[in-house]
C-alpha cells in the first residue's frame, strides 16, 4: 500500500513540474490563443476578398457577394469572440483543498459559490487560484464567492493572501463587517456576538456600518453586535496555534510542494517567531 501511495505521489509531482501545469491545476490555465484566432480570421477575410464579384437579386434587393461575405465573416468573428470570452470567464475552479483534518463536507475542487463546512473536529486548507491560502478552523461555515472573495458565515479563518493589483482587492465578508486586503496574513472570526480581526502581517482595512479602520501587523479589533465602539488591542506578530496541524498536513500535498518550488516568496508556512 505504501509503495502504491509513493508511486501516486511521484506521478503527481511529475505532473506539476512546470509552472503552467501548476496554474492549470489551480484553474488558471492559459487563456485561449487570440493570436491564432486573429490569423485565422484574416485568412478567411482574404479568401472572401478573392472570390469573383457578382450580384445576386433576392426579392427585388441587390446584394454583392463580397458584402455578404464580409458580413458573414464579421458575424462569425462576433460569435467566436463571444464564445472565447464566455469560456475564459466561465465558472472555473477557484480553490483546491490541500489539507483536511477530521470531518468536513468539502469537495477536492471548489467552484465559485460553493459552500464550505467544517464540523466540530474538522479543519481544512484551501489554495485559491491566485495562490492565496485559506485555513478553516472547527465549526466554520463559509462560501467562496469568487477568485478573491469569501463570505464567512460562522467560525474562524486564517488567510495568507497573495499580493495583487490595486484593482483586485481580496474581500472577506463576515456578517456586516468587510475586510479588504492587498497582500497580508490575518485571522477573522465571527459568531453570534460579533466579529474580530487579528493581523499578523501587512495591512487590512476593516469597514462596518458607517465606520472604517486600518489595521497593521500586530493590531486586532473586535466589533460586537449592539456596541458601536469597537475594541482594539495589540497582539503578538505570530500565526495562531490552531493552524499548526494543518500546516504539517499541507506539506505532504504535492500542489503545496510545487507552490514552494515555483513561488518561493510565498511562505505557505506559517508560524513566525514573535
Amino acid at each position: 500500500m505504501a509503495n502504491i501511495r509513493d508511486k501516486k505521489m511521484h506521478q503527481t509531482n511529475q505532473a506539476l513540474e512546470t509552472k503552467d501545469a501548476l496554474l492549470s491545476c489551480l484553474g488558471r490555465a492559459a487563456s485561449p490563443d487570440a493570436e491564432h484566432f486573429q490569423s485565422t480570421l484574416l485568412a478567411k477575410l482574404n479568401q472572401e476578398r478573392l472570390r469573383p464579384s457578382r450580384e445576386q437579386r433576392i426579392s427585388g434587393f441587390s446584394f454583392s457577394t463580397p458584402s455578404v461575405a464580409y458580413a458573414s465573416v464579421a458575424l462569425v468573428a462576433v460569435i467566436f469572440i463571444a464564445v472565447l470570452l464566455s469560456s475564459q470567464y466561465a465558472a472555473k475552479p477557484v480553490a483546491n483543498v490541500v489539507a483536511s483534518i477530521g470531518e468536513t463536507n468539502l469537495a477536492d475542487v471548489l467552484q465559485p459559490g460553493e459552500a464550505i463546512q467544517t464540523m466540530r473536529d474538522g479543519q481544512a486548507s484551501l489554495l485559491l487560484s491566485d495562490r492565496s491560502l485559506l485555513r478553516f478552523d472547527n465549526d466554520t461555515s463559509a462560501t467562496i464567492e469568487g477568485r478573491r472573495q469569501v463570505k464567512l458565515t460562522n467560525g474562524r479563518i486564517y488567510a495568507e493572501i497573495a499580493r495583487a493589483s490595486q484593482a483586485e482587492h481580496f474581500r472577506i465578508m463576515a456578517d456586516e463587517v468587510e475586510i479588504i486586503v492587498l497582500g497580508t496574513a490575518f485571522e477573522v472570526e465571527t459568531n453570534q456576538d460579533g466579529t474580530s480581526v487579528k493581523v499578523t502581517d501587512g495591512t487590512v482595512r476593516v469597514s462596518w456600518a458607517d465606520y472604517e479602520d486600518i489595521l497593521n501587523a500586530g493590531d486586532s479589533i473586535t466589533i460586537s453586535k449592539g456596541i458601536m465602539a469597537p475594541s482594539k488591542a495589540t497582539v503578538k506578530k505570530v500565526a495562531p496555534d490552531w493552524i499548526e496541524n494543518l500546516a504539517r498536513v499541507e506539506q505532504l500535498n504535492p500542489v503545496i510542494q510545487a507552490m514552494q518550488k515555483h513561488f518561493p516568496s510565498r511562505s505557505m508556512n506559517l508560524k513566525s517567531t514573535p
